[in-house]
């Protein structure tokens, strides 16, 4: 008797993470998130992508945060150009982020086999504010008429 109920609770805590997890699919917040994440891998050649956002309290303080991490195994050429963009895709893709004291990019490359590993990471932590100039700074020129 006692293995049907334990076979009932585990049935019961399966369907409840099951709607759970179909109802945060669901939700606009986590649906912006998949985009942004789809976009960046896209744009940085890598299936290697963690974006989340939260908060942290301090006494007297607070602060918001968007972080969009990526790992690749080829360096990238001009990092601080792969960093704009993907600050772009963040602030484009995800309403909340334009909203946050910080939009935090990090982008590790490097290699890992059997006997050998060396990784490679750079970070870049901004408001969005001052994404928006950097991202205005790097934008190519318009071509002269």
């Amino acid at each position: 008797m006692l293995k049907f109920v334990v076979l009932g609770v585990l049935f019961l805590a399966g369907a409840i993470a099951g709607i759970a997890t179909w109802k945060l699919g669901s939700s606009s917040e986590f649906a912006a998130l998949r985009v942004a994440q789809s976009e960046i891998a896209r744009t940085a050649h890598t299936q290697n992508v963690q974006i989340f956002y939260g908060s942290t309290s301090a006494t007297g303080s607070s602060s918001t945060w968007v972080r969009a991490s990526v790992m690749t195994y080829s360096r990238p050429a001009d990092a601080d150009k792969l960093a704009n963009t993907i600050a772009a895709i963040v602030l484009r893709d995800i309403p909340l982020a334009r909203s946050r004291s910080s939009i935090f990019i990090t982008i590790t490359d490097g290699y890992d086999v059997v006997f050998a590993s060396a990784w490679k990471t750079q970070s870049w932590s901004f408001t969005p504010a001052e994404w928006q100039a950097r991202i205005r700074s790097f934008a190519p020129s318009p071509p002269r008429t």
